[in-house]
C-alpha cells in the first residue's frame, strides 16, 4: 500500500476528530456564556453536537471511507 493512502487513512479521520472536538468545546463554551452551567445539560449537549459534527465531517473528509461504511450498512440491513 502507497504511503500515501496509508496517511490519508490516519489524517483524514484525525482531522474529523478535531472538528468534533472544536464543535464540542464550541458548544460548552456557548452553553456557559449563555448561563447554562447544569453539567448533565452540557455533557448531553457536547456529546449530541460533537457526534453529529463528527458525522458530517467524516462525509465530508473521508468520503471513499464512509461511501463504503453506508454500502456496508445497506447491504447488512437487506440480508435480514
Amino acid at each position: 500500500m502507497p504511503r500515501s493512502l496509508t496517511t490519508a487513512g490516519f489524517i483524514q479521520p484525525l482531522a474529523a476528530c478535531g472538528v468534533m472536538a472544536a464543535v464540542a468545546l464550541g458548544a460548552r463554551a456557548g452553553l456557559r456564556g449563555a448561563g447554562i452551567t447544569e453539567a448533565g445539560v452540557v455533557l448531553v449537549a457536547m456529546i449530541v453536537t460533537g457526534a453529529v459534527a463528527y458525522v458530517a465531517a467524516a462525509l465530508v473528509l473521508c468520503r471513499a471511507t464512509a461511501a463504503d461504511v453506508l454500502a456496508l450498512m445497506r447491504r447488512a440491513l437487506r440480508r435480514q
